[in-house]
């Protein structure tokens, strides 16, 4: 009697054992068998890609060869979106983001231009110093030429320069192009923004050439030396062609005809 009923004590607890492995075991094979399905149905395949913040089409159309078509779990987009900024450093960023059940939309937010450098050629280069373009005969008309660095032969499109010259050229020539307006409208014969052309031989001293005439920044202070030259070139309008050069560099501007 004192067996059978040590049996009856156990047997609850091995009954709830088994039931809890035999939970465990369905929540299992429920759980590969969703993942399995989707890792593999063809309904998750990529079949559409949306890109925001990128024109050409030609770049996009290589893109997407390397998604349409694979599963949209499998991705790893974080990877890829590393990838593709390696790959084009005309990217400033990427982010894929999964729309669920088959497409993938890629925002990408591309470098923009904000002056032109010369060393032999021309490049284009943005705000943190990346070259994003190739190199041309010809400068373009709608940027302004920054040249005088020392020491960066041999540029090339993505390349990235670190250097304090060009740091203080590019803000003085980002002034240069939100004040373009007012410049064009009291200097006349600063037609194109590339009539501003930025030495940086005598850093810390900038030197702005618009054809004959001379504008001497330093570069600490660069937006109040801005704000400076606005001030005074209204007074010097009439004789604008006469001018030599106006500096900037010590408080009051100093003009010479």
């Amino acid at each position: 009697m004192r067996k059978d009923r040590r049996n009856n004590r156990i047997s609850p607890a091995v009954k709830q054992g088994l039931t809890i492995a035999a939970l465990l075991l369905f929540v299992g094979v429920g759980f590969f068998g969703i993942r399995s399905f989707l890792n593999n149905a063809s309904y998750f395949q990529v079949k559409r890609i949306t890109f925001v913040g990128l024109d050409k089409k030609s770049v996009a159309g290589l893109l997407s060869k390397q998604l349409m078509y694979d599963n949209i779990f499998r991705l790893d987009i974080a990877r890829i979106a590393a990838s593709f900024k390696r790959s084009y450093p005309q990217f400033h960023d990427v982010e894929i983001v999964r729309s669920l059940p088959d497409e993938l939309i890629v925002k990408v937010m591309v470098r923009k231009p904000v002056a032109q450098l010369k060393e032999k050629d021309f490049f284009l280069i943005d705000n943190e110093g990346v070259i994003v373009s190739d190199g041309s005969h010809r400068p373009s008309g709608r940027y302004i030429i920054i040249q005088g660095l020392k020491g960066f032969a041999g540029l090339s499109f993505g390349k990235k320069i670190y250097s304090r010259e060009l740091v203080c050229a590019l803000q003085l020539a980002v002034l240069l192009q939100e004040h373009q307006a007012q410049l064009r409208q009291l200097i006349p014969f600063a037609e194109r923004m590339d009539s501003f052309s930025v030495d940086a031989t005598l850093y810390p001293s900038l030197y702005v050439c618009v054809d004959s005439l001379e504008l001497r920044f330093h570069g600490d202070a660069l937006p109040a030396q801005m704000a400076s030259l606005l001030n005074v070139l209204p007074s010097l309008k009439d004789k604008i062609k006469q001018l030599k050069y106006i500096d900037l560099r010590f408080g009051d501007p100093a003009v010479s005809f």
